[in-house]
């Protein structure tokens, strides 16, 4: 048979999210001021008699506040051309091509490599081009930053202003209420939170649990620390746990009226956090410093007050967190990746896909995805499938897996990849006899006989003594082992398992040398892999014509086979 390798390469055919997939909004006037220097993202309520209007995802309006705004804010500045402060900015038809939006043309330039945008500064991370792309391709769902409701009182962070009609605020000024900010210099340093979550804070919680608790509140729901300690009144659950259950409270819910509820995207979210072991992320930590309430702007006359800038501080940073791979997320590679996207990539595999740096890497074929999306992506596939057939499909339990790692902002763990050397592939051992003993030739007529030799040859049933074979082989530990050594022991649970052009599928066990046969009719061309004992496949790249697997199958591999049948890594 040819080669047992993992086959087909991980491609994608997404491409960034086309106009069709929205109503353009026309531009018109920004109804937010910009807030004061000093203060943290944060949405505020318009003052009286500000104008109403469609606000951005939390998440979203994070990404342009720290990489766009300074230079893209609602007064542009340093050259740049236009705003990316409003749901209207980022939906808007680009300047300089009108068959794309802003928000697109922002994520062609996030993602260009010659000409990229923020210039000379930190790039966003792939979980943030990620986050815009999804809304993107969401067709560009509403939310509730930056966004005023129409008539109310100040929110957090900036002043009311006083009933203009005017529908673009002034510059805010240096005060306002606080809000949670950047991190300032000289304090002690600790871990952060992932950003999505520290979002889910500032919009949902710290008016009341912030820095300094407010309104009766107990405790501070502020930096990583606060969500993971013991609550004050159950020992037994973190805080960041209570939370999730008031979250979800019909009879005593948080925040309470007349606030808004947690939304279910909400929710999942801080379930995702929590289930995943509360990963820590970079932001509401900056570099030496602990994390302080920044001030908010005021809002212009007439105007809803804007997210303050980033004050001096020192911004959070909300890098993926670089390192080594979750145990769990390593596990599935091994089963379902790396026969083929190893180290050494083989069976036509364009990449590796073992270690932290490979999975949280571009996408060769599209560069706003990160090569794990792309795997979910083709992992979720109906039409082409990762891995392909007939390697088994990843559970559902596996691609949550993956999915719930994506979703906490790729958080490091302690397992392979980076951690260490990956594990050696057995084809690239040196030829050897693994187990030390080889055939007896007193032992002619047995099933035992010949390891490694083509069988079929013999076993044709065109005549003479030797029964008929359909399939024959057999299974090595490595993938240059020679003539007549003994294989591996099928009793430690290996299988060979063959489907023919029928569909038929046959699991066949090695015996004591390796040697596997068959003799039932079945159909050629084959697919077929091995499994190991525990579950980990590697499959054959392509089909085979013939079921004399060592006819190819030699120690130095013929017919493009890489050499021996062997056991995955």
């Amino acid at each position: 048979m040819r080669a047992f390798l993992a086959a087909t390469t991980f491609v994608t055919s997404l491409l960034l999210g086309g106009c069709d997939k929205i109503s353009l909004v026309n531009r018109t006037p920004s109804t937010s001021g910009l807030g004061g220097a000093g203060g943290g993202a944060s949405s505020v309520s318009s003052g009286q008699g500000g104008s109403a209007a469609v606000g951005l995802p939390c998440e979203v309006q994070a990404i342009m506040v720290k990489y766009c705004d300074s230079c893209h804010g609602a007064h542009p500045s340093s050259g740049a051309p236009r705003s990316l402060v409003t749901y209207a900015d980022l939906t808007h038809s680009d300047l300089t091509d009108n068959t794309i939006t802003e928000a697109q043309a922002a994520l062609q330039r996030i993602s260009n490599r010659s000409s990229p945008m923020p210039p000379s500064a930190a790039a966003p991370t792939p979980a943030e081009i990620a986050t815009l792309q999804t809304w993107v391709d969401s067709s560009y769902p509403t939310g509730t930053c930056g966004v005023a409701s129409s008539g109310g009182a100040a929110g957090s962070g900036g002043n009311a202003g006083s009933g203009g009609a005017s529908p673009a605020g002034s510059s805010g000024g240096s005060g306002g209420s606080s809000q949670a900010g950047s991190t300032g210099a000289g304090g002690s340093s600790g871990d952060g939170l992932p950003c999505n979550i520290q979002t889910l804070l500032v919009n949902n919680c710290q008016s009341c649990h912030g820095a300094t608790p407010s309104g009766g509140a107990p405790r501070s729901f502020v930096t990583y620390a606060d969500l993971t300690r013991s609550d004050l009144s159950n020992q037994a659950m973190t805080e960041a746990e209570v939370a999730l259950q008031r979250m979800q409270s019909t009879t005593s819910p948080m925040p309470p009226a007349p606030s808004a509820a947690a939304t279910s995207a909400q929710i999942a979210l801080l379930q995702g956090w929590i289930n995943s072991g509360y990963p820590t992320g970079s932001c509401g930590s900056g570099a030496g410093g602990t994390t302080q309430p920044g001030s908010g702007g005021s809002s212009g006359a007439g105007g809803s007050s804007q997210p303050g800038s980033g004050g001096t501080g020192g911004g959070a940073d909300a890098g993926v967190p670089g390192g080594t791979l979750p145990c769990d997320v390593q596990t599935l590679l091994v089963s379902r990746c790396e026969s083929c996207h190893g180290a050494t990539p083989s069976g036509g595999a364009p990449r590796a896909l073992v270690t932290y740096a490979n999975l949280t890497s571009s996408d060769l074929s599209n560069a706003s995805m990160t090569e794990a999306q792309v795997a979910l992506q083709r992992m979720q596939s109906t039409s082409s499938p990762m891995p392909p057939s007939p390697a088994s499909a990843a559970t559902s339990a596996e691609i949550a897996t993956l999915q719930n790692w994506i979703n906490g902002g790729y958080p490091s763990g302690s397992c392979g990849g980076d951690a260490g050397p990956p594990p050696s592939d057995p084809l690239n051992a040196p030829p050897t006899c693994t187990s030390n003993t080889t055939w007896s030739r007193g032992t002619n007529g047995s099933s035992s006989m010949e390891p490694g030799q083509a069988c079929i040859s013999c076993h044709a049933g065109t005549g003479g003594e030797a029964p008929k074979y359909v399939i024959a082989g057999t299974l090595y530990p490595t993938g240059h082992e020679p003539d007549n050594c003994n294989g591996v022991n099928g009793s430690t649970g290996a299988k060979v398992v063959v489907t023919g052009s029928n569909g038929t599928t046959v699991t066949l066990t090695p015996n004591s040398v390796g040697n596997f046969s068959y003799s039932t009719t079945l159909p050629p061309p084959y697919l077929a892999k091995v499994v190991g004992s525990s579950g980990v496949e590697r499959v054959m790249s392509g089909t085979a014509s013939t079921g004399d697997c060592n006819s190819c199958h030699t120690q130095s591999g013929a017919n493009n086979a890489p050499g021996r049948i062997t056991l995955p890594m």
